[in-house]
């Protein structure tokens, strides 16, 4: 989701990961394809890339069964909608792994434009080889609203506009056209700012959030059942409309429990002095198990 400090990391992460390449020579028979932004690349701050994330839960969990034979991630944290689709359109510098010289490039399976076009490159290198596309995950949408400085309505509504006419218009039907033969299937958000509830003063502002946070998940919804895409409904999984409990309520706690935003002391649950809107272990697990849960009913497998 939102860029944070990430680039501070890059230098010594560029030093200790092996650079892994998609090239059509070495392509499997049949692949999962992960896209989106931080919450698909597994970031845990500082670190922009792990293999905690819910796409390296969901392969393990489905390759045997979906007999699938190869894992690529072409996530890129902090990327929008409009940078999925070009990697240099943000006023703000673009994405962090696609476009003109990226900071994060480095550790990318493989480099382009954008992460759109480069996993329709790689699908198309798959079907050159005689392989096929058996999964396609996305999460993709937050960043749009992180474009925001203001959440004025007039601001949050564009973005809003922006992601469905970017999914809808030429994100879905891409991905689609490249690979009519793989499962799609995407995700909604959580509201980790409902951890802000913690701070003495901002209990109605944190619950109001989830107004926001509601209002884009109708979007994505929206957008993705046009092309016939399930959605993982992350956001009921975390609890993030639970908003009652006894010492704290249930969506809040939740998002402790889930995300990297809270830390437990004798007190309680206490915001962290440098809070991270990303899951932790548990999180990402939990939204591994949405999906697989929404794929076993979607596609009975």
């Amino acid at each position: 989701m939102r860029r944070f400090s990430l680039l501070a990391v890059v230098a010594v992460l560029i030093s200790v990961v092996p650079i892994a390449t998609a090239t059509a020579a070495d392509q499997p028979e049949k692949v999962y394809v992960a896209l989106g932004d931080s919450v698909a690349a597994g970031t845990q701050q500082p670190l922009p890339f792990t293999d905690n994330g819910y796409t390296n839960l969901l392969n393990t969990t489905v390759a045997d069964r979906m007999d699938l034979t190869d894992f690529v991630n072409f996530a890129c944290p902090a990327d929008d909608s409009y940078e999925m689709i070009d990697g240099d359109d943000n006023p703000a510098g673009g994405s962090l792994c696609y476009g003109t010289e990226p900071p994060l490039a480095g550790l990318m399976p493989a480099t382009g434009p954008s992460q759109l076009e480069v996993a329709v490159d790689y699908i198309a290198d798959v079907h050159a080889a005689g392989g096929t596309v058996g999964l396609i995950t996305l999460t993709m949408g937050a960043n749009d609203l992180f474009r925001c400085e203001e959440f004025t309505p007039e601001c949050v509504g564009a973005a809003l506009t922006g992601i469905a006419t970017n999914l809808q218009g030429t994100i879905l039907p891409t991905l689609r056209s490249a690979a009519p033969e793989a499962d799609i299937v995407a995700m909604n958000y959580y509201n980790s700012t409902l951890a802000t509830y913690l701070v003495p003063g901002q209990e109605e502002a944190a619950q109001a959030s989830n107004q926001l946070v509601a209002a884009a998940n109708d979007i994505l919804a929206a957008s993705f059942a046009a092309w016939g895409v399930p959605v993982a409904d992350v956001a009921n999984s975390f609890g993030m409309y639970k908003d009652s409990g006894n010492v704290l309520p249930k969506n809040v706690e939740s998002t402790c429990i889930y995300t990297l935003m809270c830390e437990d002391t004798k007190d309680g649950w206490q915001l962290r002095a440098e809070p991270d809107i990303h899951p932790n272990n548990t999180g990402y697990a939990r939204i591994a198990r949405a999906f697989d849960k929404l794929m076993k009913k979607e596609y009975i497998r």
